[in-house]
């Protein structure tokens, strides 16, 4: 009884607790993850991507689509009989070519005589006036807001998991039950009622075509729009193509590598939710609490009577069966619940409880046997002695493995360890006339075969002779090999507060990682040095025929407060084709083609440069930070992205194919915005 009240006691109190709200938002997500995709046919989105953008000669970082092709999209969807097109588009400002916008507003016309309704997108904004949050719509411009309807766009936290229908706001509904008010005989009850996200697959699933694709009849038959409604967004990384927003969302696949969601993908996915009257609905508070209860009451009580081993096996079983159970109600009836504070909170609390009964009980046992022959004893006979030479041995357990001791190296006193990674372990060491250096140990043990310690070898023998020869690079002072290891003495990096002043026993060298997590980013002025004098050093280790295959923040250090290259094991020479090297480097740093070449050291570079910038991660590219118009440097930062976005073109033959011309377009770029700096490293 004892088990199965605390059991209920625990599911509970994380029910509303802040961990029981992930525990409930994963309860939401997990489902998705097992769920076969369901077929969706009424509907295709007509994507405004990159292949688009160069097909119809369309800006990709400097403004929004020339409306006379949203005009020719217009008449050809209009000529293939389509029930309703949707631009989740922000069409709020006129175009400064008054022409431009005639073509479109008649083309919005002619649709609308033939029985075609016609959307366009909004766009919610809250702010703060005082102890007062104020939402603003921004609204199509008047001549649009006229001729067709509108509904907003999503709204709500980036980062976050979107599962909850966006409804709009009091004076405004949302864009997807704007469409549907249009499009369907009936709609559900009021939009502020709360509708939960049923997902049909992961993003990409849903129909779609190309804008470039769209137009063409050879590629796309009348049949693809006829009588479906047609939604009109950008695709994920298309710039100004929706508005300056970034338009891209998070869902339960994300958790799994899924990507991002386009927000037209999501408007989509309400409409259908509606459309077919299969939204997810959260069970009731008061029979989830009910639900919680019995669940407890009855694990509780019964795994309380069981031995350990067989209340784990019962436990893990239960927990199967009441996800299975979960994740079939929201198949098949569309409700869902928050059924991972049973299977992750109370089955284990009941397992622990039948752990912790079981010991009591044997504790009890023990107890009374040991009276019970106490009682039936006369009399107690001394324990046997040891023979006098008998010697008590410990062992040591089994698989213990004494710790590598650190190798000696020579004319050095090696003080502490400062960071380990894949390839070996780097540390503090002092000279014989006291000057600091860090020393780089690989150990052979450390690898499965011989192939990648060799490789850290030979990278050292390719760049210890340049390292001198640029003060980008960090300085190699000396190489050793010794028996299971190689070693090799370089310039020590700046510590993180006292800078050059190293203290042993506090000393943390200074990295861009570093600089970053602790900054957040990097002034834009600053960013563009440390830019300047990293591609400064890249042209010349380019011109060396070396590339450094494994550009990172972590590996670029500071020395007397200037950038320079480091952990330098996987340079190699400079290959015909990206496919000739070996596929070795970080993962979101290594470009689209493979590593091997300039122009993969300069994607890497980009994404650097990206996340020193924005303070973003590099897997976030190129989405920029919410705050960029509060800066007072976002004028410069702007145009520097502007690079960066070229930089990491998955293109190859769109990015920069060579250090030289990334670090022309730089300098170009301080002498026009004025920047003060300190001279850039030359080549």
């Amino acid at each position: 009884m004892a088990g199965a009240a605390l059991t209920v006691l625990l599911g509970l109190f994380f029910l509303p607790h802040p961990f029981g709200q992930g525990l409930a938002n994963l309860s939401f997500d997990l489902p998705f993850r097992f769920r076969p995709n369901v077929p969706v046919d009424s509907i295709v989105i007509i994507y405004m991507d990159e292949a688009s953008t160069k097909a119809l000669t369309q800006p990709w970082d400097s403004g929004a689509w020339d409306r006379r092709e949203h005009a020719r999209l217009l008449d050809r969807l209009r000529a293939c009989g389509a029930k309703a097109v949707v631009f989740d588009i922000l069409f709020d400002l006129p175009s400064t070519n008054g022409t431009v916008d005639e073509v479109f507003l008649r083309a919005i016309q002619a649709a609308r005589q033939d029985g075609i309704p016609v959307l366009v997108g909004g766009q919610a904004e809250t702010t703060m006036t005082g102890h007062y949050q104020m939402t603003n719509e921004i609204r199509p411009f008047a001549a649009l807001e006229k001729l067709c309807a509108w509904g907003l766009a999503e709204l709500g936290d980036i980062g976050a998991i979107r599962r909850q229908h966006f409804a709009g706001t009091e004076r405004v509904p949302s864009l997807a039950w704007r469409t549907a008010e249009l499009t369907l005989p009936s709609v559900p009850s009021a939009p502020a009622t709360e509708r939960w996200i049923h997902y049909y697959g992961p993003p990409g699933f849903l129909p779609k075509r190309s804008y470039a694709q769209a137009l063409d009849p050879r590629l796309t038959g009348t049949n693809t729009f006829a009588g479906k409604v047609c939604f009109v967004g950008a695709w994920p990384g298309t710039p100004f193509a929706g508005g300056i927003r970034s338009d891209e969302w998070h869902t339960p696949y994300s958790r799994w590598g899924g990507g991002e969601s386009p927000g037209v993908e999501l408007t989509a996915t309400v409409y259908l939710n509606l459309a077919r009257h299969d939204f997810l609905r959260r069970m009731s508070g008061l029979d989830e609490l009910l639900l919680v209860v019995l669940a407890g009451s009855v694990f509780g009580f019964v795994l309380a009577l069981c031995r350990p081993t067989l209340a784990v096996g019962l436990g893990v079983l239960s927990a199967v069966a009441v996800a299975m159970a979960a994740c079939g109600l929201m198949w098949h009836q569309h409700v869902w619940l928050s059924w991972l504070v049973i299977s992750g909170v109370e089955m284990p609390g009941a397992i622990a409880w039948s752990a912790l009964t079981y010991t009591k009980r044997l504790a009890r046992e023990k107890s009374l046997l040991e009276m019970k022959l106490a009682t039936a004893s006369h009399r107690t006979e001394p324990a046997p002695a040891l023979p006098s030479d008998t010697v008590t041995a410990i062992a040591r357990p089994a698989g213990a493995i004494a710790a590598a001791p650190t190798p000696m190296i020579p004319d050095h006193t090696i003080l502490r360890r400062i960071g380990k990674g894949a390839y070996g372990e780097v540390w503090l060491a002092r000279n014989e006339i006291g000057l600091y250096h860090a020393a780089k140990i690989v150990r052979r043990e450390d690898f499965d075969a011989n192939e990648p310690f060799e490789r850290e070898y030979h990278g050292i023998q390719k760049f210890m002779p340049i390292s001198r020869s640029h003060p980008g690079l960090v300085l190699i002072l000396h190489v050793g090999r010794r028996e299971g290891f190689v070693y090799y003495i370089m310039e020590a990096a700046d510590d993180e507060i006292t800078g050059p002043q190293i203290s042993p026993e506090t000393y943390s060298p200074k990295n861009l990682a570093r600089e970053i997590r602790r900054r957040g980013h990097l002034p834009a002025a600053e960013c563009l040095q440390v830019g300047l004098d990293l591609t400064a050093a890249l042209e010349f280790l380019h011109g060396q025929r070396l590339i450094h295959r494994d550009i990172k923040p972590a590996n670029i250090i500071f020395i007397k407060n200037r950038p320079k290259f480091a952990d330098i094991g996987l340079v190699t020479e400079i290959a015909a084709t990206g496919g000739d090297v070996t596929y070795l480097g970080t993962k979101g740093y290594i470009a689209p083609e493979g590593p091997g070449t300039p122009s993969a050291d300069i994607y890497s570079l980009g994404k650097v440069l990206y996340e020193a910038s924005t303070g973003l991660g590099c897997e976030q590219f190129p989405e920029l930070p919410s705050t960029l118009l509060q800066r007072p440097d976002q004028t410069l930062s702007i145009q520097l992205n502007a690079i960066l976005l070229k930089a990491c073109r998955q293109e190859l033959s769109q990015r920069y194919q060579n250090a030289t011309t990334l670090r022309a377009d730089l300098l170009r770029l301080r002498d026009t915005a004025g920047v003060q700096n300190p001279t850039s490293f030359e080549v």
